[in-house]
């Protein structure tokens, strides 16, 4: 039994809800933009967001999550990614990804599929 995809057609919600949800986790997961770094000047700008992170990361925790029944998480460079602050980045980075979904759900309503930005979400994540 051989199943056939349609080559072009709409997503159903679920589909593109989905897809929204996990274009955003994983760009904000896997940080591209460390990677400029090299640009002269742009490591200043790449300083301010990773700050900007480590703060709205303690912060959520301090706040809502608690990971691990910790009100206090602390980056910690040891070179193990099981730390309490890891966690708590998980959980700010699925939040995040979710209400981000949300609202490019309600702006983009309209569109009918993503099949371009699928295309280069897999090809960047390879």
């Amino acid at each position: 039994m051989t199943t056939t995809l349609p080559v072009a057609g709409a997503w159903n919600l679920p589909q593109k809800i989905l897809f929204r949800f996990f274009f955003l986790y994983f760009v904000l997961y896997t940080a591209p933009w460390d990677g400029l770094s090299v640009i002269p000047g742009i490591s200043f700008l790449i300083d301010l967001y990773n700050q900007a992170m480590e703060w709205a990361v303690i912060t959520s925790n301090e706040h809502f999550f608690r990971v691990f029944a910790v009100k206090h998480v602390k980056q910690v460079f040891n070179g193990s990614g099981d730390t309490s602050y890891q966690w708590a980045a998980f959980c700010f980075l699925l939040s995040l990804s979710a209400i981000g979904a949300l609202l490019w759900s309600v702006i983009d309503r309209k569109r009918k599929s993503y099949r371009q930005l699928n295309y280069l979400l897999c090809l960047f994540l390879r």
